[in-house]
């Protein structure tokens, strides 16, 4: 894949500019495919700042420089290590891994979600809220990180506080992953659960 333009960087960024004061959250979900570059998503980031937007970022690759100053990044369990350069095999490597993280990109929270371990919450605090695997039976995990991504981004718009964000998110990913395929998740759903 091909990084944006120059000129695409400055139409997306202004068409960013102009939007998003309407927005309650800004979500990047970079799927490595040059969209997200660093210069957008620090432009980006910005931008949801001032507006003060939360930014709720689906990381990828190994330099996560680029997303400094987010709200909350999420990446899973290998995404951390390689970011990090860290063996995270255990919930302690898993912390100290999310702490580096959280200092060396000025984020405000660091999301690891762990598959059937669940997800581990690392807030700026260095308060850690481990939340155990919501799914009951998995059958495929394709669109979980877009799940957790959309869900903390509503839960956060609505003024949540992190760790009831998360939890929501955690929900909703373990009831998406027991479907195949992309599949969605209604609050009709998440509030019976």
């Amino acid at each position: 894949a091909k990084p944006l333009t120059q000129s695409g960087e400055d139409d997306l960024s202004l068409s960013l500019a102009r939007e998003i004061e309407k927005a309650d959250a800004l979500i990047l979900s970079d799927y490595g495919k040059g969209v997200v570059t660093r210069s957008f998503a620090q432009r980006a980031i910005a931008l949801a700042r001032e507006a003060r937007v939360p930014i709720i970022v689906d990381p990828k690759g190994s330099d996560y420089a680029h997303y400094a100053g987010a709200t909350i990044i999420t990446p899973n369990q290998s995404e951390l290590a390689l970011a990090t350069g860290r063996t995270v095999e255990s919930d302690d490597d898993l912390v100290a891994a999310a702490i580096a993280l959280l200092e060396s990109t000025s984020v405000d929270a660091v999301l690891v979600t762990r598959s059937a371990d669940g997800m581990t919450l690392v807030e700026e605090s260095h308060t850690v809220s481990h939340l155990r695997a919501e799914s009951r039976e998995i059958s495929d995990v394709t669109g979980a990180g877009d799940t957790v991504a959309a869900v903390l981004g509503m839960a956060l718009a609505a003024s949540a506080p992190l760790i009831d964000s998360a939890r929501l998110a955690n929900a909703a990913a373990g009831l998406v992953v027991t479907r195949r395929g992309t599949a969605v998740v209604s609050a009709r759903e998440l509030s019976a659960g």
